[in-house]
């Protein structure tokens, strides 16, 4: 496998070589502007109405063109930043691209289609009423953020009331600066499959002089102590917790690789060997997956660490007690020297299995891209993460992990245990 990357005027391409029968593609536009629910509720229908007719195809024809070849083309958004993702056998290539170009040059964005998909996108933001995990998850960030900042996350009753404001000049509109946004552009497959995505990505982006963005910094607000913040989903059997507070770090501070050593060890995200899942999982039997990660932290702008987990009402402020404990070991404590070398072997042996699918692959190099750095940087921060000592690890656990600054975010059928977690808070 041959991976290359190489930065031109208005887009960035990485290309990873492989003789295999499929192709995988990735292409991202930066488009955020103002983070407001406006904004974002034209990136939802946006999502939609791009696959929802091109040219001479209705949205049904379309679709099927697109299934007949046995491909599948997406598009989703985070962030205000927009990613479409092909796949494809290589035998197909050159239909499935033209069908990507049709959607990109001429999509129809009808005032039918319109309609239905502002229909649709409202159904839809009524369902994650019902989804406490992702509620927890956005309210731990709107404690963090300021409103101004895009990873700040309105209500699913704010983005309703916007949905049907939405015209299909914004459509156009939002599509215009895609098209003129830098592109970051991944592909995996063989030798002539690369040629032939590249040329079209040129012939693309060859009468548009777009630069590569000039970003905001990252907006978030001071954290001083503990915080709870909650949200009634009564017709949820379990509570959604998000634990977590913001991170002063950018990929290329000499601390961050350290720190993201340190969080793995408290609690490696998808995995068993982190000490909340072997201690607040297995040995109380409090939950059943309990992890940590770093969240928005890119090589220009610092991010936030959180944990992820839910417990039954009745074991709530146990498992809440029993996180903050641990919270607080590592960051007296720190890991131990086994754990060091143990966790240096687990990372390791993680992102070679990274590389076992090129789809995994070309969507490792791709996140890499858009974090700022290059994949060669992103190896060398790798190595310096598997390189961290035991003492480098414990102090930027001691400095970054405070378990008396943090925000705890739950979801669920809360009423039960509200007042027990605000006195959590404040002890």
């Amino acid at each position: 496998m041959k991976i290359e990357t190489q930065a031109y005027t208005n887009f960035e391409v990485a290309t990873i070589e492989k003789d295999t029968p499929v192709v995988s593609i990735l292409l991202t536009a930066d488009c955020f502007t103002d983070n407001t629910p406006h904004e974002v509720a034209v990136g939802m229908i946006y999502t939609d109405l791009l696959l929802s007719g091109a040219g001479e195809y209705s949205r049904d024809e379309f679709i099927y063109a697109i299934n007949e070849i046995g491909a599948n083309i997406s598009i989703s958004e985070n962030e205000g930043k927009f990613t479409i993702s092909v796949k494809t056998l290589a035998v197909n290539l050159k239909k499935t691209l033209k069908l990507l170009e049709l959607m990109l040059v001429a999509p129809t964005f009808s005032v039918d289609e319109s309609k239905r998909a502002i229909e649709t996108t409202e159904n839809a933001l009524v369902l994650y009423k019902d989804d406490s995990r992702a509620l927890a998850h956005d309210a731990l960030c709107r404690a963090i953020y300021k409103k101004i900042d895009r990873h700040f996350s309105f209500t699913p009753e704010e983005l309703i009331s916007e949905i049907k404001l939405v015209s299909v000049t914004k459509i156009q509109s939002l599509h215009e600066r895609f098209m003129n946004a830098y592109w970051t552009f991944s592909v995996g497959g063989n030798t002539k499959a690369i040629k032939e995505s590249l040329n079209l990505i040129e012939k693309l982006k060859k009468s548009r002089l777009s630069i590569a963005p000039v970003l905001p910094e990252s907006s978030q607000v001071e954290l001083n102590e503990r915080k709870l913040v909650f949200q009634s989903v009564n017709s949820k059997q379990n509570i959604d917790l998000s634990i977590g507070a913001p991170l002063p770090l950018t990929i290329e501070d000499a601390d961050f690789p350290a720190f993201t050593f340190g969080l793995s060890v408290l609690g490696k995200w998808g995995g068993f060997a982190g000490r909340l899942m072997s201690i607040v999982r297995e040995k109380e039997g409090l939950t059943y997956g309990i992890y940590a990660k770093t969240e928005g932290v890119t090589k220009t702008t610092t991010g936030y660490w959180r944990i992820m987990t839910f417990f039954a009402p009745k074991d709530t402020l146990k498992g809440v007690n029993s996180t903050l404990r641990e919270i607080k070991k590592i960051h007296d404590d720190g890991i131990t020297e086994s754990e060091c070398e143990r966790f240096k072997n687990i990372l390791k042996t993680g992102e070679v299995l990274v590389y076992d699918s090129l789809a995994g692959t070309v969507g490792f190099v791709h996140g890499a891209m858009l974090s700022g750095i290059g994949f060669v940087e992103y190896k060398k921060y790798r190595e310096r993460l598997y390189t961290c000592t035991r003492k480098e690890v414990n102090q930027a656990l001691k400095k970054y992990l405070d378990p008396n600054r943090l925000i705890i975010s739950a979801a669920g059928p809360v009423e039960k245990v509200t007042k027990e977690l605000k006195n959590i808070v404040k002890s």
